[in-house]
């Protein structure tokens, strides 16, 4: 009581340190709950984003902590890890959507964080989603890669539309650069000519092809030949039909 001549039960208050029932008793703060003074006032909870989770009967708010990184706490001794692969901009986070993927890591549908395919990176933490390298460049062996530096050249001969593809030309053709993203890059190399079927076929006897590219094989002119090779690449090989 706060007078010496109380004389009725309301007169009686809580310590600090324990609140108020709806009995009218007086029971100890719980863990994450605290009273400064005496009165028949509810415990109060630690605010959002700061706790405690142990200790009963506390009368000062300066045993409410930061959450901590990584973590929220809504309130009094609540605190819940925001999961594997996770984590949060601040010590003082207060609910779920504080949480967030750490680079490397994609937020799925289901509402946790997985990791990067090969072919693909994320730079830096946030709920967005990987990136894939970009056409031209591939890297196919890693996971929860954050650099883009990891996407390579996708190599001559060959040809990337972006991510883990990777894929070769075909036979006998070739490409002019080393990051190619389609097929319509790769050429029929000299002394063969592009098919109807998208293939490259050997130039035949009495024809040549000097450079890479899909036009057709050139035939000797009139009054020379030859008659014996495949893919030739020289013109010189016809000789004068006399001979």
């Amino acid at each position: 009581t706060l007078e010496d001549n109380a004389n009725n039960r309301t007169s009686c208050l809580c310590h600090a340190g324990y609140g108020n029932t709806t009995a009218g008793d007086c029971e100890p703060c719980l863990a994450g709950y605290y009273k400064v003074s005496q009165g028949n006032r509810v415990c109060e909870a630690c605010a959002p984003g700061r706790y405690f989770s142990e200790g009963l009967a506390v009368t000062t708010s300066d045993r409410c902590v930061e959450c901590g990184l990584s973590h929220y706490c809504a309130g009094g001794s609540s605190r819940q890890s925001c999961g594997a692969s996770m984590i949060t901009l601040e010590t003082s986070a207060s609910n779920l959507s504080s949480c967030m993927c750490e680079p490397g890591f994609e937020y799925s549908t289901n509402g946790s964080c997985v990791a990067c395919q090969a072919g693909y990176y994320k730079a830096s933490q946030g709920n967005g989603q990987c990136e894939a390298c970009s056409p031209g460049r591939y890297f196919s062996e890693g996971r929860a890669v954050i650099n883009p530096t990891f996407c390579v050249e996708c190599g001559r001969n060959h040809y990337c539309a972006g991510g883990s593809f990777r894929q070769a030309c075909g036979a006998f053709m070739l490409t002019l650069e080393a990051t190619a993203s389609n097929q319509s890059s790769c050429m029929c190399q000299a002394g063969y000519e592009y098919t109807t079927a998208g293939t490259c076929a050997a130039c035949q006897a009495g024809y040549y092809k000097s450079v890479q590219g899909n036009q057709l094989c050139e035939a000797c002119p009139p009054g020379r030949y030859f008659s014996q090779g495949l893919a030739e690449t020289d013109s010189a090989r016809c000789q004068s039909c006399g001979s």
